[in-house]
C-alpha cells in the first residue's frame, strides 16, 4: 500500500491507523520506516515487603566486627538501615554500636 503524507506530515489510512491508537515509527537501515502499534500491557503492582530483623542480632553483628574506618562503618549502617527500613532508625543503629565507656 502506498501512503502519501499531507502538508503537515500526517499519514491517513483508516484501515491501518485506528483513531486514538499509539504507534512507534522507526527508520530502518534500508531507508524504509517500520510502524508498530503500541499495546498497553497490564503490569501487576509491585508490593513493598517490610523486612523485620532482630535488633539484638544487628547490634551483635556490628559490635563483633573488626574495626573499620568511619566511612565504611557509616556505609554499613546505611546498608543495614535499607534492609530493615521501618523497623530500625539510623540513630538507633549508631546508639547501639557505640563502644561502652
Amino acid at each position: 500500500m502506498k501512503l502519501v503524507a499531507d502538508s503537515r506530515g500526517r499519514l491517513t489510512a483508516a484501515d491501518l491507523f485506528r483513531p486514538n491508537t499509539a504507534f512507534d515509527a522507526s527508520p530502518q537501515p534500508d531507508g524504509s520506516i517500520r510502524i508498530v502499534e503500541l499495546v498497553e500491557k497490564k503490569v501487576s503492582p509491585v508490593r513493598q515487603v517490610k523486612v523485620k530483623m532482630d535488633r539484638q542480632a544487628v547490634i551483635e553483628f556490628i559490635r563483633n566486627r573488626p574495626r573499620k574506618p568511619a566511612k565504611e562503618v557509616l556505609a554499613e549502617a546505611r546498608k543495614l538501615r535499607k534492609q530493615c527500613r521501618g523497623t530500625v532508625s539510623m540513630s538507633d543503629i549508631l546508639k547501639w554500636t557505640e563502644a561502652p565507656h
